[in-house]
């Protein structure tokens, strides 16, 4: 799944990130954020493997709020977005003021509800719910899994790296599912996933475990770039707040 995000301040784009810009308009954050959320939802069609392009961009085709000249109402998608953001900021508000209690649950307990306790690395996949149905999730410690999910139990003994690279796949496949159109089993059992191949026609595990890694270390090297900028050019009060 592909993701955007908006910057009103200079940043380095490496060569798989594309730069977006409206043509005769200086984007507001609000109104930059709201382009985000439509990309992030056309985003989906996309993964590792399949990437969203540039060439791919510019055949895609979007719809926006219009003002009464047609033109692309900025100042709708600025006000559209600021309540969602005042929203949110409620929310976390009044979750901030929720005492934090911990809770442990017993094996017996997970037993007695037909839960499943997972007992190494794992994939679970959400069947229903709003906004969550149809995404995966990869789990590097033992969970527990409710009726509302299912756990994906790979045939051959797979590594977290393989683990990590289906994860991105089926994730990809999320559009497949909505809240009337659920990730059931026997949906679920009927898809047809598409991975790397070796020569005899079989998932070419070796080739996944180093397109992974490679990724990692990508992500792990941009990390580290981050921590040293941070360190050199720390936020000010203002920014902070």
């Amino acid at each position: 799944m592909e993701q955007a995000f908006f910057h009103d301040f200079e940043y380095w784009a490496s060569d798989d990130v594309n730069v977006l810009a409206p043509r005769d308009h200086q984007l507001t954050r609000m109104a930059g954020q709201f382009l985000c959320a439509i990309f992030r939802g056309m985003g989906v069609r996309f993964f590792f493997t399949e990437k969203w392009t540039a060439e791919k961009m510019s055949n895609d085709r979007n719809k926006l709020p219009v003002n009464a000249e047609g033109a692309p109402d900025w100042a709708g998608m600025a006000t559209v977005m600021e309540g969602i953001v005042d929203a949110s900021k409620q929310f976390l508000a009044a979750l901030s003021t929720v005492p934090y209690r911990p809770r442990t649950i017993s094996e017996a307990y997970c037993i007695s509800k037909g839960y499943v306790v997972t007992d190494g690395p794992a994939l679970t996949l959400v069947g229903t719910g709003q906004g969550a149905v149809g995404f995966v999730a990869f789990h590097s410690e033992p969970v527990v899994v409710s009726n509302n999910a299912k756990l994906l139990r790979p045939i051959e003994t797979l590594t977290e790296n393989q683990l990590l690279f289906l994860d991105a796949v089926l994730n990809g496949l999320r559009s497949r599912f909505s809240y009337g159109d659920i990730a059931s089993i026997g949906r679920c059992l009927r898809m047809e996933i598409k991975l790397p191949a070796d020569t005899d026609g079989l998932p070419d595990w070796a080739r996944m475990e180093t397109l992974m890694d490679s990724v990692l270390d990508r992500v792990r090297g941009r990390v580290d770039q981050l921590s040293a900028l941070a360190a050199l050019d720390p936020p000010t009060e203002a920014e902070e707040g």
